[in-house]
């Protein structure tokens, strides 16, 4: 039996494609209540998961923009179909962020993009 890793990505009930969140990973995520984005990103305690967050919201309002890899994969699957290009929701936020950069989209776009 195979799993149905786009499902579970889609869920955010593993860290990537064929990844499985690790029993730390896990914590963060279903006891502290830490979002998978930043999780992915290997903030698993309230102290690193809030200073990363508030770095996040100061860059935010400096420059009034985010980062690609800081946006929901909703967000991003919206950016490739606005510039005319083709992906399914099946891609994965690597994906899309590739596809935005190799058509010359900015790797930080404004915060209301």
């Amino acid at each position: 039996m195979t799993l149905d890793w786009i499902s579970l990505l889609k869920k955010d009930r593993c860290k990537a494609f064929g990844v499985p969140w690790n029993d730390e990973e896990r914590s963060a995520l279903y006891e502290l209540k830490i979002p998978a984005e930043y999780v992915r990103r290997g903030f698993v305690t309230v102290a690193e998961y809030e200073k990363e967050k508030s770095k996040d919201e100061a860059k935010v309002k400096e420059t009034g923009k985010v980062p690609l890899s800081s946006l929901r994969k909703e967000k991003l699957l919206a950016l490739v179909h606005g510039r005319g290009l083709t992906a399914t929701d099946e891609a994965t936020k690597d994906v899309l962020i590739a596809l935005l950069v190799q058509d010359g989209c900015p790797k930080s776009v404004p915060a209301e993009a």
